[in-house]
């Protein structure tokens, strides 16, 4: 193992480009955005989501033509298509794999900064793959200006159960739903949902779940 100082990309981090956009005029939406601490970004303009990878590992095991030991990563834009092959391209899990090599993917921080295509690699040990997508150009939007900080209490949601409504009211139509919920601090409320269509309305409850 080398120790590595330049970036390592989460496999997991690559899920953000589900929430990116795929025929967007302005092409910097139609990747994810990747900074230097490795967190990975992704709009479409309706919807924004940001994943910040916990702590990485500090090694990493060497790959020919991959330098490692580089600078601090320059934000940079992936395209969907790169996201989809690199993530197909990690070592499927088995007792003979390491859970890093899994998990991560090795970016040439010195390569990806320096020319109009990133440097990324994957490797089981005995077959390493190394990808060299071209850049986004152009500059990916603001997007911290967009995240809103609200003073009331957050309310927990289980993703799953709101899939399950979101399929519910998709299925019935509704191309919109407002949300109420109660603003306290001291106890965990339900969620209420209304919607209407040319068909008929729905109030739906979601009970929250404890942030962790």
């Amino acid at each position: 193992m080398s120790e590595t100082k330049g970036l390592l990309l989460q496999k997991q981090a690559l899920e953000t480009m589900r929430t990116a956009s795929t025929e967007d005029p302005r092409y910097s939406l139609n990747g994810i955005l990747i900074e230097p601490d490795g967190s990975t970004v992704g709009t479409d303009g309706h919807i924004l989501h940001k994943y910040t990878p916990g702590k990485a590992p500090a090694e990493f095991p060497p790959i020919e033509g991959v330098e490692l030991d580089g600078p601090e990563a320059d934000p940079f834009i992936l395209p969907l298509d790169a996201c989809k092959a690199l993530k197909k391209a990690f070592p499927a899990k088995s007792a003979k794999t390491l859970p890093i090599l899994r998990e991560y993917a090795a970016v040439d921080t010195a390569q990806t900064n320096a020319n109009g295509n990133a440097v990324i690699a994957v490797t089981d040990l005995e077959n390493p793959t190394v990808f060299r997508p071209k850049k986004i150009d152009g500059a990916f939007p603001t997007y911290e200006n967009v995240v809103p900080k609200y003073e009331t209490p957050a309310i927990g949601i289980d993703p799953k159960l709101l899939k399950r409504l979101c399929e519910t009211w998709i299925a019935q139509g509704f191309e919109t739903v407002a949300m109420q919920t109660a603003d306290t601090e001291t106890e965990q409320k339900p969620i209420r949902f209304d919607a209407k269509c040319a068909a008929g309305t729905c109030t739906s409850v979601l009970m929250p779940k404890i942030l962790k």
